[in-house]
């Protein structure tokens, strides 16, 4: 589940005034659904997603030690559990650590961390690491702005229809583990708010604009502000925290790269309009 979020942008030196100019390794910490409700972990069936080995393998007598599954069980503890691992990353080769799961969470209301349940996964990794200074769950300031407690967090999700029976809820729901236009749109504040260490706050959203031939979604103003103060309050405080990784790489010589505009044009909606290197930068 790691690898996909796993970019390397060999262009992220156009913008030196913020003092970027080698490549750099940026992992996404992703969001949790609510908690698993197998006792064991499951198999995807396809080995391109997990070339080491399924997670079952991982979990030996799951079936009658609990440790695994009370470390995932609840969706605090589950949420907890991906940012610890995601967090070792920063002392493993990840120069920076995008931190759009924990703003999920604020999004959510913050649900309280069990100290068991912290205590129980950090002793896999011999301790909080780098997130010992963080008091975990991370708020937003304003609860007004906590939007997506409790039956609304369905909300961040992508709704499939009413015939779709989602295995991602125990609530009848009918949304997949994809996010929606509002969770996409989060997402992308919190990257950007990360690498370019500036506050989304007043940031442009979809508003059914076209950009590179495609109708974007509408997201209501009010959620959007809301998002982008949930995004600031995760990311600005701890901008030392997610940019704690590995510093030891080798700089090299590298062309000048050509200007590239900043994305404010009034026709695109604040949006970037140039061709994405990849497909899935959409």
């Amino acid at each position: 589940g790691v690898d996909p979020d796993v970019r390397v942008d060999p262009d992220i030196g156009v913008y030196p005034d913020i003092g970027i100019s080698i490549p750099r390794c940026a992992m996404r910490r992703s969001t949790s659904p609510d908690g698993v409700f197998d006792q064991c972990p499951g198999n995807s069936g396809n080995p391109v997603c997990y070339p080491l080995g399924e997670l079952s393998g991982f979990v030996p007598n799951c079936t009658k030690n609990r440790s695994w599954f009370e470390s995932v069980d609840t969706h605090p503890c589950q949420s907890y559990s991906l940012a610890r691992g995601y967090a070792e990353s920063l002392t493993n080769g990840a120069t920076v650590l995008v931190p759009a799961g924990l703003a999920w969470e604020a999004a959510r209301g913050s649900e309280p961390l069990a100290k068991a349940c912290r205590a129980n996964i950090d002793s896999a990794y011999g301790g909080p690491g780098k997130l010992a200074g963080l008091e975990l769950p991370l708020r937003v300031r304003n609860q007004s702005y906590a939007r997506f407690k409790g039956a609304e967090a369905h909300r961040l999700y992508r709704d499939l229809g009413l015939f779709y029976q989602s295995p991602y809820c125990n609530d009848g729901c009918h949304h997949d583990h994809h996010a929606s236009a509002r969770g996409m749109y989060l997402n992308a504040l919190v990257f950007y708010a990360t690498l370019f260490k500036s506050s989304p706050i007043g940031a442009a959203f979809p508003q059914g604009q076209t950009v590179d031939g495609m109708v974007l979604p509408t997201i209501d103003a009010a959620d959007a502000k809301a998002l982008q103060h949930i995004a600031h309050d995760v990311v600005m405080p701890h901008l030392d925290v997610w940019w704690s990784g590995s510093s030891d790489v080798v700089s090299e010589q590298r062309p000048a790269a050509a200007a590239v505009p900043r994305p404010t044009s009034a026709a695109s909606g604040g949006l970037r309009t140039s061709k994405p290197a990849f497909a899935d930068d959409i």
